[in-house]
């Protein structure tokens, strides 16, 4: 899934005089197969390497491109295999350890290019097509939380581990025992709720959800809520 931190880091990235290479292909094998892809990828690569050779670049930027294309063409003989999106955007810098990877759901017009700056337009234009979700399960003893984005679900139920005592057994004098128990786990459930809600808001601001969806037991949401 793409993140929103990997968005902010491709906008933000700073290649320091290296040139710095924007890939997008078609992926879609329903219209091009995977040895078509790799050998359109061959050719483009080739044809850069020709408008290249009389550009004013210094050994370690020469450096940094040769190794750029070279990860690229890896990458797609290698790990096409295993994309089952219809569109690709790759951006590298070698000369500063820069790589990112974004399958696509929608198919894009193939294209390499070298600048000094990333060429993101059409992967902005492809992002913005697309809300992200947060949904929240949640009853008095547990939570699970997923992210939703451009038909993916990442699970990150690891950020919220149960933390309410179970069931007890009562004993004591005319339910004195009993209430107190009950006490005891209903103050458990408020700091239950009030964790997962602060982890929530957390979660919220650093990944940028737009839409959150809340599920749980109809007599039990409505605390959490509040």
């Amino acid at each position: 899934m793409i993140s929103f931190q990997q968005i902010q880091h491709l906008l933000e990235f700073q290649p320091k005089g290296y040139p710095v290479v924007s890939l997008y292909l078609n992926t879609d094998v329903t219209k091009v197969s995977r040895d078509v892809v790799r050998l359109q990828l061959k050719e483009m690569i080739k044809e850069r390497l020709e408008e290249l050779k009389n550009k004013d670049f210094s050994h370690a930027q020469e450096q940094s491109l040769k190794d750029d294309f070279q990860r690229l063409q890896h990458y797609v003989d290698t790990e096409l295999v295993e994309i089952h999106h219809k569109g690709l955007a790759i951006f590298a810098c070698s000369g500063q350890n820069f790589w990112q990877v974004y399958p696509l759901p929608q198919r894009v017009k193939n294209a390499l290019i070298v600048d000094a700056d990333f060429y993101v337009r059409p992967i902005l234009a492809i992002l913005h097509q697309y809300h992200r979700f947060g949904l929240l399960l949640v009853n008095q003893k547990r939570a699970q939380l997923f992210e939703w984005y451009m038909g993916e679900i990442q699970d990150h139920t690891d950020l919220v581990s149960p933390d309410v005592p179970g069931k007890v057994r009562f004993a004591g004098w005319y339910g004195l025992e009993e209430k107190r128990v009950h006490r005891h786990i209903a103050q458990h459930v408020h700091v239950h709720y009030k964790r997962i809600a602060q982890i929530l808001l957390q979660f919220m601001n650093t990944h940028h959800l737009e839409y959150l969806v809340l599920g749980g037991l109809p007599h039990e949401l409505p605390v959490f809520e509040e």
